[in-house]
């Protein structure tokens, strides 16, 4: 990550194989995860509310420390 994480002054996040970053920048959380890329879609149901309460959990953890 190098200087991305230290422009968020941020934590490395792993999950398995996946490295993902979450952090401040000025007054605002953010969060960088990884995503997944489909060429042909079957169903994309969903995978929008599982992205946000990802980053919303993480946002409550941040304000819970």
């Amino acid at each position: 990550m190098g200087s991305v994480q230290d422009l968020l002054d941020g934590d490395v996040v792993q999950m398995g194989s996946e490295v993902g970053l979450c952090g401040k920048y000025g007054c605002l959380n953010v969060c960088i995860l990884p995503t997944l890329l489909c060429d042909d879609p079957i169903s994309t149901v969903g995978l929008g509310d599982t992205v946000m309460s990802a980053a919303f959990l993480r946002w409550v953890e941040l304000l819970n420390s």
